[in-house]
């Protein structure tokens, strides 16, 4: 017979989510405040309902009765695990500044193996970060060097799923094509959205379970280059943190460094360790290391491609151009004027970053690259006379400094973004929508820095990641659904650009103008460029056509297109009453042009509820984005 069931019927959910947070937290020692009491409530919660459990007080019956079966899943369930690729990048910047010093100074103990610890590797995302990291870098200066990173965590489950290495293809994309080299393959049938890393860097790794109050014995003293603990202490008391602080600098080889979270110090406790800069520790009697110079001059340093197969210890040093003085000089290349404002705010001193020029499009490029200096460009992919594809085509060469693609079209999209690639783009990101555009700034200033050091250093560039995961982007049973365009006369020339833009098979396009119906004949005519225009009652609508009617006409196709899912496209500052015509419409998104000019408040309202606001070169691609994210 089971243990007999405890009563805890007189027990309040508050009491419950206490004593369960001191359960776990005797063994975690996360510090349990409001605010965690709040998250350990919610996923107690969403835990209970995957038990079929409907309160707190029956689950916490259970739990007595099963507590050493249940602790380890409440530890993984109430531990946080954000956590991405190449997460606080500014110190990655400092070890690559540092690393051939610190590889100075391994040498002179007698080692030729960089050893790092990952306090708590949560997923994976740290220690294959790192291996990713040092596999680029290390051979750069000695390839003859090797590294090897622990990874522990005190949940067993995460520490198994980092043992084995997967992660979908999506949390990898922000990752430099600079670290991403050859390293993971791509899965297949039912895992195809995902990536497994690759021997070349699993063979550096080791994972196992560690509760940081109980490091021990089998954590070496006087063992490791680097040691990253972070955003691990912000949870922790300050006792807490002063002990494993100490434990931790115990472990650090005599130079080691001790790597914490930005917003995580030392400052208030008593630990034998100093700050060196962006929340990094040293022992406070540490040795002086070599300037990156003296590394530089020693005999056995081996400077190679990052990437490449490892050469023998006695090969030539390949020569790098020298290393840029000053800031990284960016040319963006934007049909959008809110980009442009953006991108600018983005590309300053403060960040190592001067903009060298503005154009619109890709004649534009083209002819500022011929007069001015710059060291990068950030390119658009859907711009006016030249698009970004066709930019990489014509004038991108060996010479040309490296090209960023900076688009709201999806690396995966075959027929756009594979095609920068294979041109020669270095790498990729993605525009979010415009009124969270700043989520990427350091993805993209990471970017630039990364590419322009591979060009500089002549490395390889991998993409066939990139190309495995293209996709074609189609909408199911197009003839259910509508795009609908509505323009003044005057936006005759972009609802032309629009229609010679949008890829077979899509749903059927109806171009709604406002004016007079007596204009139509005229406007088919001025449109037959971009293929055949018919008029709506014509013949049925269908997939694959173009037709066109006034706004003043769209009441009359109520009855046959009314019904259908219909994304919109607003082009110009068009009157509050053309949009009160669709009233009664299955209107299920919207894709609203970015207009550099004063605005109507009625345009402003409709901007704001828009799925993207975006130049008029962009409709084709964005309205298929929001029938894929919105269609059912």
């Amino acid at each position: 017979m089971g243990a007999p069931k405890i009563d805890t019927s007189g027990m309040s959910d508050d009491e419950v989510v206490d004593l369960i947070g001191e359960k776990v937290s005797a063994i975690t020692g996360n510090h349990n405040d409001e605010k965690q009491k709040v998250i350990i409530s919610s996923r107690l919660q969403k835990y209970m309902r995957e038990k079929k459990m409907n309160s707190f007080q029956e689950y916490y019956s259970y739990f007595l009765q099963n507590e050493k079966a249940e602790l380890p899943s409440l530890v993984g369930l109430l531990t946080t695990h954000h956590t991405f690729f190449f997460r606080e990048f500014v110190h990655f910047e400092y070890l690559k500044k540092e690393l051939p010093a610190i590889v100075a100074q391994a040498k002179k103990e007698g080692r030729r193996t960089l050893r790092i610890w990952s306090a708590a590797c949560s997923y994976g995302h740290e220690v294959y970060t790192l291996a990713m990291f040092f596999s680029a870098h290390l051979p750069s200066i000695d390839p003859s060097f090797d590294f090897e990173i622990l990874g522990t965590d005190i949940d067993e489950s995460s520490v198994a799923r980092a043992k084995n290495g997967v992660f979908k293809w999506v949390e990898l994309q922000k990752s430099p094509t600079l670290y991403l080299a050859d390293h993971w393959a791509k899965g297949t049938g039912d895992i195809s959205e995902f990536v497994k890393a690759k021997k070349s860097l699993r063979n550096h790794c080791e994972f196992k379970p560690l509760n940081l109050f109980k490091i021990g014995s089998d954590i070496p003293r006087n063992h490791y280059d680097f040691i990253f603990c972070r955003n691990v202490f912000i949870y922790f008391k300050p006792a807490d943190i002063e002990m494993i602080a100490g434990q931790m600098m115990d472990r650090l080889t005599p130079s080691g460094k001790l790597v914490l979270g930005v917003s995580e110090s030392l400052s208030n406790v008593s630990v034998n360790a100093k700050n060196i800069g962006f929340s990094i520790y040293a022992r406070n009697d540490a040795p002086e290391l070599a300037k990156p110079q003296d590394v530089s001059s020693s005999s056995d340093n081996v400077v190679s491609i990052a990437g490449a197969d490892k050469p023998s210890a006695s090969a030539a040093p390949v020569v790098a151009k020298e290393a840029r003085q000053g800031p990284l000089r960016v040319l963006i290349v934007d049909d959008s004027k809110t980009v442009q404002v953006v991108l600018k705010k983005m590309f300053t001193e403060e960040y190592g970053f001067t903009v060298a020029g503005v154009a619109e499009n890709g004649i534009e490029a083209a002819k500022l690259a011929s007069e001015i200096e710059f060291d990068v460009m950030t390119l658009d992919i859907h711009m006016p006379e030249m698009n970004g594809v066709e930019y990489m085509e014509k004038h991108y060469g060996k010479d040309h400094p490296p090209v960023v693609m900076v688009t709201s079209v999806a690396r995966e999209d075959g027929e756009l973004a594979i095609k920068c690639f294979e041109h020669g783009a270095f790498d990729y990101v993605q525009k979010p929508n415009l009124q969270n555009f700043n989520d990427v700034a350091d993805e993209l200033r990471v970017k630039l820095n990364c590419a322009y050091e591979m060009f500089r250093n002549k490395d390889q560039v991998h993409r066939d990641l990139n190309k495995q995961f293209s996709r074609q982007s189609l909408v199911d049973d197009p003839d259910s659904k509508l795009q609908l365009v509505i323009s003044g006369v005057s936006g005759i020339d972009k609802i032309r650009h629009i229609l010679e833009n949008v890829d077979k098979p899509c749903p059927p396009v109806l171009i709604a103008f406002e004016g007079p119906e007596s204009l139509k004949d005229s406007l088919k005519s001025k449109l037959s460029s971009a293929g055949k225009i018919r008029d709506a009652d014509e013949d049925e609508v269908c997939a694959n056509r173009f037709y066109i009617c006034s706004v003043d006409e769209l009441e009359k196709y109520f009855p046959v297109l009314g019904k259908r899912e219909i994304v919109q496209m607003v082009l110009g500052d068009i009157s509050k009453k053309s949009i009160g015509r669709l009233s009664r419409w299955n209107i299920v998104g919207s894709v609203v042009e970015d207009l550099n000019m004063e605005l109507s408040d009625h345009y402003k309202s409709l901007a704001s509820k828009a799925d993207q606001v975006v130049p008029y070169t962009s409709f084709a691609y964005e309205v298929i984005k929001v029938f894929l994210s919105k269609g059912k």
